[in-house]
């Protein structure tokens, strides 16, 4: 993932992908008004750093709770009419850094 001026996210060091991170959660949150589409109001964020870890942020980028365990996001859905979309295993959510909701470009 290029983070700009050359760098890429992998070679950096951790504690300064952590505070890049940390500021893609501050922009993500101020950019979508504290909402997720049709999910509602963003409460928090997960950073999985590697398979058996993950952190969990809060609004403002800040640690709230690290967890040694691999991560798997809850099951969600999204019915419309008679139609159910189950959005767990939608690709928007595979391999996205933050499970934020963003497509990934």
């Amino acid at each position: 993932m290029p983070v700009g001026a050359g760098k890429v996210f992998e070679d950096l060091p951790e504690p300064e992908q952590l505070a890049f991170v940390q500021s893609l959660v501050r922009e993500h949150y101020v950019a979508e008004k504290g909402e997720f589409s049709v999910f509602g109001e963003i409460t928090c964020y997960r950073y999985v750093r590697i398979y058996d870890q993950n952190l969990r942020l809060t609004i403002h980028g800040e640690i709230a709770l690290v967890e040694d365990r691999h991560f798997e996001p809850g099951s969600t859905s999204i019915t419309v009419g008679n139609k159910t979309l189950n959005t767990t295993n939608s690709p928007w959510l595979r391999g996205t850094v933050l499970r934020s909701g963003e497509l990934p470009e």
